[in-house]
């Protein structure tokens, strides 16, 4: 399904933009700059939507993957954002982000147009 091939393409180039964005990076510099914060936060925001147009039967195809985990980092970041923690944001982009992009590239070859 087009619209599920188009929705992975869009987690996987904002995993990649998201590597780009901190790579070469301490935490201290992410803490300090703010175009880095946001941006990495915006394109998680990306992530956690895309996941959610993804269809119900790519879902049940892959009931490992963490569709569900992925919107509720999206809403939290939207709906909490007076409330986040930037520890969270920062372990996320260096601990899940590289995985999740490992796993897009698995998944999205198997997905048809």
């Amino acid at each position: 399904m087009f619209r599920d091939k188009s929705s992975l393409i869009d987690i996987l180039n904002s995993c990649e933009s998201i590597e780009r964005f901190i790579r070469n990076k301490s935490k201290n510099d992410f803490y300090n700059d703010e175009m880095m914060q946001e941006a990495v936060i915006r394109k998680i925001e990306i992530i956690g939507e895309a996941s959610n147009r993804v269809s119900e039967d790519l879902k049940n195809r892959f009931p490992d993957f963490p569709w569900k985990k992925m919107r509720a980092m999206r809403n939290i970041m939207i709906h909490m954002y007076d409330e986040l923690e930037l520890d969270i944001v920062w372990e996320t982009a260096n601990n899940d982000i590289p995985l999740l992009r490992n796993r897009m590239k698995e998944i999205i070859p198997l997905v048809e147009e």
